[in-house]
């Protein structure tokens, strides 16, 4: 539980070198209000800090602290961006998983501190082939309706 008054909309603690501008974007692209804070200006170490190991990004809304930023994503679509069945958030949701678990070793290659030293982007990996097939029939990764951008993209 995170004590200190809260404005209107989540706080997302995050810095422009992590994967909090993944959940920025998503924010923006939704309308929803959020107050960013640069991790570098809090104390990461302390237990009122909403990610228990200190890492970034991690999101508070209200007394709900989320960390991981997939998680933060599933839950931000939940609770602003429309996902409010158990179809259309397990629609969305295999995206984003997929994006965590196969996209993102793709286009970062971290060394054991998580410091991004290269990509996987180079050459042709397969899933990036797929990924682009997917993308050249429809602007969205769910479809081409409107409203169509979802947490998925």
């Amino acid at each position: 539980r995170h004590s200190t008054a809260r404005r209107a909309g989540p706080m997302l603690f995050g810095s422009p070198g992590s994967r909090s501008p993944l959940v920025n974007w998503y924010l923006f692209e939704i309308g929803q209000d959020f107050e960013m804070v640069d991790a570098a200006r809090v104390d990461r170490r302390s237990s009122e800090f909403p990610h228990p190991f200190g890492q970034i990004p991690a999101l508070l809304d209200g007394e709900l602290s989320v960390f991981e930023s997939g998680a933060i994503l599933m839950y931000l679509a939940d609770k602003y961006g429309g996902l409010d069945t158990p179809e259309k958030r397990a629609e969305a949701n295999r995206w984003v998983v997929w994006a965590n678990a196969t996209l993102d070793p793709i286009c970062f290659k971290e060394d054991g501190n998580g410091r991004v030293l290269d990509t996987g982007l180079r050459g042709e990996p397969a899933a990036i082939a797929k990924l682009d097939e997917i993308l050249a029939e429809q602007e969205f990764i769910l479809g081409n309706d409107e409203g169509s951008f979802s947490v998925a993209d």
